[in-house]
């Protein structure tokens, strides 16, 4: 049986979050420059997923070392989301973890680079090409043998896309 934990839930609170857009830094919840990096807008209020799927898990990663989380997205998909949340004790100085999501063979992918935080997050509001997405966690800066982090994914199907 898999038990649920509180970095769990803190990744899919944010997850959820109602503000979406393709780059959370700059311009990110009405914020500009190094104030949206900060995250300090916060993800906005949680949205229940209606027609879709949704996943979750945790995994660890060191310093350069990059974790790899597959999805295959059906068709008629829409408002893919990824968060990546992760704890911190205070005697440690601060890990840099970055979330990358890309898509199938010509579709951009997008990377999630804000800094100070414990948590980013990458959407892409709107119709989402089918087939083999990757969402990459990158330990850019982990200054101890490794960082346990929590995620949480999500996307809309059919009629819960526009």
């Amino acid at each position: 049986t898999r038990q649920v934990c509180p970095g769990h839930v803190y990744a899919h609170l944010l997850n959820s979050a109602e503000n979406v857009t393709q780059d959370e830094g700059a311009g990110w919840n009405g914020t500009t420059g190094a104030a949206a990096e900060l995250n300090i807008e916060g993800a906005g209020l949680p949205v229940a997923l209606t027609n879709g799927w949704a996943g979750w898990g945790e995994w660890a990663v060191s310093r350069t070392q990059t974790a790899n989380i597959p999805l295959n997205i059906p068709a008629n998909a829409c408002n893919l989301s990824a968060t990546i949340w992760w704890p911190e004790e205070r005697a440690n100085a601060h890990s840099n973890l970055d979330l990358r999501i890309t898509g199938p063979v010509g579709v951009a992918g997008a990377l999630a680079n804000s800094r100070p935080s414990v948590w980013e997050r990458q959407s892409f509001p709107g119709p989402i090409a089918p087939g083999g997405w990757l969402i990459s966690v990158v330990g850019t800066d982990v200054p101890i043998s490794s960082q346990p982090f929590y995620f949480a994914w999500s996307f809309n199907t059919g009629a819960g896309c526009p």
